[in-house]
């Protein structure tokens, strides 16, 4: 498999792991105490996120992160939309008054892309020799991606011992 080839089948995979772990027994939904403190931390890994595509979308993210790779540019369309609904999700499972399985897998996307932006986009900076588009809001994002981690790992180990 080429590059080219390789990196949407590795993105594709891991929103089936998350899709499965989300259908298993294993996230169970958080009391709801707990679903009011992770919902605080949901309003501001969101934010952090819409904040981070502001800056990725204004500063040509989607034409230099596929280059990197020897690809063409993302389709400005194809970026803004799947940000834009990734958005709509997110924020719409906070009415929710407690979140499903599936909800609660997109709440882990979150969490994990949250927390591997503030290792790539620093990487990415040092592979470019400068500035890479993202730079600036991954590390604060990154950090709430990891605290969003901790809380729906806390919720479901709690939830397997009881």
């Amino acid at each position: 498999m080429s590059v080219q080839g390789l990196l949407p089948s590795l993105l594709l995979l891991g929103a089936l792991f998350l899709l499965a772990l989300g259908l298993s027994q294993r996230l169970a939904p958080p009391s709801v105490e707990s679903w009011t403190g992770m919902r605080r931390l949901l309003y501001w890994a969101i934010g952090l996120h819409a904040l981070h595509f502001i800056e990725e979308a204004s500063t040509g993210f989607a034409a230099r992160f596929p280059a990197l790779f020897g690809l063409n540019p993302i389709p400005d369309p194809a970026f803004w939309s799947v940000n834009l609904v990734l958005l709509a999700i997110w924020s719409a499972g906070t009415r929710l008054p407690q979140p499903r399985m599936l909800m609660l897998a997109a709440y882990w996307f979150l969490g994990l892309a949250s927390a591997a932006n503030a290792v790539a986009h620093p990487a990415m900076a040092l592979l470019s020799g400068g500035y890479f588009p993202g730079l600036l809001s991954s590390p604060l994002s990154g950090l709430i991606g990891i605290m969003l981690l901790r809380s729906l790992y806390q919720n479901a180990v709690q939830t397997e011992g009881s």
